[in-house]
């Protein structure tokens, strides 16, 4: 019909052209059309017949949701055991609700639930399209924005899993109970030793981080920290928080990004003092230092 068309078959995400720059500058293809517009022209350098770049306001930096808002979207999602769909559709992919609510990493949004409005895909409020959320933290461990995953099943293109609308994304990981003690002090746990050295698992986005958060048994002496990584998150400053000592276990996926994201982790643990496995690239217990 004369369009790009965009389509994604390992996240499901389609669209057109528009639609990618949107989600790849983290805007809202209706909400912020003029953004989304200056910024695809900027990116393939042509403007003619259009406005100026110049024309627009300057996009500001991006920041992060209301802490309050996020705490209140937070508090009004209910434990996913008390929704049977969400509860269903997890179950179906042999992840453990009971294990989730338990350990706080996600929540859902009941039907009708009133959202900020970031809290929004394609025009639609999380509620309604993404009704399962899970809080992603900083370097310090401090819960700073929610990520949504679809659980409806709709085959309409729409993206699985978002971020908030026209909201920044890089720094934020999902991180397990033990994983944001470990950010917010920048230490091993008590229990960690020369003998038995903490694991940090860092997996690639939010099925595995829930799939592997949910397999550590709560009556374990010595948990694992998990930590969930998606596009732009991983940074020098998250590396840093990882206590030297530590066995840092690179799980990402074996394609174009996980292979990036697995460089990126690697590369920010340059000259430290833990040991790193990437079971999956065939690297295994390599000294950073």
């Amino acid at each position: 019909d004369g369009t790009i068309q965009v389509r994604c078959f390992s996240c499901d995400f389609g669209g057109d052209a528009l639609s990618l720059v949107a989600v790849a500058r983290g805007l809202d293809p209706r909400a912020d059309f003029l953004a989304v517009l200056s910024e695809a022209t900027r990116l393939v350098g042509c403007t003619s017949g259009l406005p100026s770049r110049s024309s627009y306001a300057p996009l500001p930096p991006p920041e992060f949701p209301a802490a309050d808002e996020v705490a209140d979207l937070w508090e009004t999602a209910v434990a996913i055991e008390t929704d049977p769909e969400a509860t269903a559709y997890l179950c179906e992919r042999a992840i453990d609700p009971g294990a989730i609510d338990l350990y706080q990493l996600a929540r859902v949004l009941p039907p009708g639930t009133s959202a900020p409005s970031w809290a929004r895909c394609r025009g639609k409020p999380w509620p309604v399209s993404h009704r399962l959320v899970l809080p992603v933290v900083d370097h310090n461990g401090v819960v700073r924005s929610l990520r949504a995953w679809r659980i409806d099943g709709a085959v309409d293109g729409t993206p699985k899993r978002v971020a908030p609308a026209s909201k920044a994304l890089a720094g934020l990981v999902l991180a397990c109970p033990v994983a944001r003690q470990m950010l917010a002090t920048g230490q091993a746990p008590s229990w960690a030793s020369a003998a038995a050295p903490l694991d940090v698992v860092i997996a690639e986005g939010e099925p595995d981080f829930l799939t592997w958060a949910t397999r550590v048994n709560d009556s374990c002496e010595a948990p694992p920290a998990i930590l969930g990584v998606v596009a732009g998150a991983w940074g020098d400053a998250l590396a840093d928080r990882i206590p030297d000592g530590s066995r840092v276990v690179i799980r990402t996926h074996q394609d174009t990004s996980g292979n990036r994201y697995a460089a990126e982790i690697k590369a920010s643990f340059a000259g430290r003092s833990v040991v790193l496995f990437d079971l999956k690239r065939g690297n295994h217990g390599e000294n950073a230092a």
